[in-house]
C-alpha cells in the first residue's frame, strides 16, 4: 500500500470542528493531501470570524524533501503538478538545498497551498524556510530567495530585504523566510520574533513601512497582555517599492503548548478576539477543545498530535483587521 498524506488527514478529520473549516475546506484540502506523500506535520490555517476569506493548508516538507523534490524513484507526484513554474522553482531550491552547506542550515521547509487565490491550490505552492539555526541569517534568507525568485532581486527589493535585517532590534531575529509563488510580483514574507511591543512601531517606522501605526497601538494595547511571545510577519514587495502596508501580528504561548496542552492564556485571548469581533463564540470554543491526541493504525501503529501553533491578527489597508488560527497536526509512529 502506497500511501499519501491524506491517510492522515483522514485519521484526524473527525476532530476538525465544521465551524473552523468547512466541508468543501476540507473536500479541497483532500484533494491536496492525496497529492502529497505522508509529511509528519501539517496545518490548516482558518480564518476566524465572519470574513471571507478561505482556509488554507501547509505541509512541513523536512523528511519528504527526496519525494517532494523529485529524488526519490518511489514516490512520483503528479507530471501535471510538479511541471508549473512554482513547484520547478521548489525542485531547484532543493536541489541547491542537497548540495549546499548553507542552505542546509535551514531549519525547517514548509509548502503552503493558498485555496483564497487559486482553483488548483496545489499547482502554486508559496514556499517558507527557517533561518534561525544559523548566525548569518541574512546570507541564507537571501540565497533561498534568490533561488525560489529565480534570479537576482530587483533593487529595490533586496534593499528593503537588507534593511529588514539591519534594522532588527538586538533581541529580535528573523525566523522564517517565506516566497509567495502563489501570488502576483512574487512578494517575500519576513516573520520576526522576539520583537517587544515597545519595540515594534519603531521597527515598522524604520523599514518603511506605510500602514497605520495608531491602528498597530490599538491591537498591540489591545492583546499583547495576553502573549508570552509576540512574532509579526510582514511582506516586501517590489510593486510597492518595499515594505507592503499589511501587517501580521503573531500569538505564540510557548513551544511546549503548541501540541496537546492548552495554555490558560489561550482561554483570555480567544475571549477578547471575541469581545473585538474578530473570533465568534463556536470558534472560541472549537479552538480550545481541537488540542489532544489520537491512536490509529495507518499500516503500522500510530499517534497523531493536534495543537493549536498560533493565532494571527492580521492588519490590511484602508484598516481592515481579521483573525486566524493556526491547527496543526503531528504524525509519530508508535514505540519511536
Amino acid at each position: 500500500m502506497i500511501l499519501s498524506l491524506e491517510n492522515y488527514l483522514a485519521a484526524i478529520d473527525e476532530h476538525l470542528p465544521s465551524v473552523l473549516v468547512s466541508s468543501a475546506a476540507l473536500s479541497d484540502i483532500r484533494a491536496i493531501a492525496r497529492e502529497l506523500p505522508p509529511v509528519r506535520t501539517a496545518c490548516f490555517e482558518c480564518p476566524l470570524g465572519e470574513v471571507g476569506v478561505e482556509t488554507d493548508f501547509s505541509v512541513c516538507a523536512d523528511g519528504a524533501l527526496d519525494a517532494l523534490g523529485g529524488r526519490s524513484a518511489s514516490a512520483k507526484l503528479n507530471n501535471t503538478i510538479v511541471t508549473s513554474p512554482p513547484w520547478q522553482r521548489f525542485r531547484a531550491f532543493c536541489e541547491s538545498w542537497s548540495a549546499s552547506t548553507l542552505l542546509r542550515q535551514t531549519s525547517n521547509i514548509w509548502l503552503e497551498f493558498d485555496r483564497s487565490r487559486h482553483t488548483v491550490p496545489i499547482l502554486k505552492p508559496s514556499v517558507f524556510f527557517g533561518v534561525h539555526r544559523i548566525k548569518d541569517r541574512q546570507r541564507l534568507a537571501e540565497a533561498g530567495v534568490r533561488l525560489l525568485r529565480g534570479g537576482l532581486l530587483p533593487e529595490q527589493l533586496a534593499h528593503a530585504l537588507s534593511l529588514s535585517f539591519r534594522a532588527l532590534p538586538e533581541n529580535a531575529n528573523v525566523f522564517q523566510v517565506g516566497v509567495m509563488l502563489s501570488r502576483k510580483n512574487t512578494p517575500v514574507r519576513l516573520c520576526v520574533l522576539g520583537i517587544a511591543p515597545d519595540q515594534l512601531l519603531d521597527y515598522l517606522l524604520a523599514i518603511g513601512w506605510s500602514g497605520s501605526i495608531e491602528d498597530v497601538k490599538y491591537i498591540l494595547h489591545s492583546i499583547s497582555q495576553y502573549l508570552p511571545c509576540l512574532a509579526v510577519d510582514f511582506d516586501l514587495d517590489s510593486s510597492v517599492n518595499g515594505v507592503a502596508p499589511r501587517l501580521g501580528i503573531e500569538c505564540y504561548m510557548g513551544r511546549e503548548y503548541q501540541l496537546v496542552k492548552v495554555h490558560p492564556n489561550w482561554e483570555l485571548l480567544l475571549k477578547q478576539l471575541v469581545k473585538l469581533g474578530l473570533c465568534l463564540p463556536s470558534e472560541r470554543d472549537a479552538l480550545l477543545t481541537w488540542p489532544g491526541y489520537t491512536f490509529r493504525d495507518v499500516i503500522l501503529p500510530s499517534v497523531f498530535f493536534r495543537g493549536l501553533n498560533h493565532v494571527k491578527v492580521v492588519w490590511e489597508p484602508p484598516g481592515f483587521v481579521y483573525a486566524k488560527a493556526y491547527l496543526v497536526f503531528l504524525h509519530v509512529w508508535r514505540g519511536q
